[in-house]
């Protein structure tokens, strides 16, 4: 009986974002060892998210990766953006505001 020789398989990935006003996830089927920025070669994304590749704002399962990252069966591929205010601060204006909506009621 012959040995069958391994074909390189495709695994699949997906690339994700959301910002306010969308989000979307697109599903693919990429080479093994692929990276993350041949991934959105193959996804057609490279040009829409120039900037988010040339900052290195990308990342797989919430962690921040170089592109050059070769992904793995089942990754998510995380498009970040930048932040609009610190979380810090954005908290303390949340609390401020049911502090001052407590106040309105008494």
């Amino acid at each position: 009986m012959a040995d069958s020789i391994p074909v390189a398989a495709d695994i699949p990935v997906q690339i994700c974002y959301a910002s306010p006003s969308e989000s979307w996830v697109v599903d693919l089927k990429v080479p093994l060892k692929t990276t993350v920025a041949q991934a959105f070669e193959l996804a057609g994304l490279s040009a829409r998210f120039s900037q988010a590749l040339s900052n290195g704002d990308v990342g797989v399962y919430g962690k921040k990766v170089p592109l050059d990252t070769v992904l793995n069966s089942h990754d998510r591929i995380e498009i970040y953006r930048p932040l609009t205010d610190l979380p810090q601060n954005i908290r303390r204006r949340r609390v401020e505001e049911i502090r001052a909506q407590k106040a309105e009621r008494r």
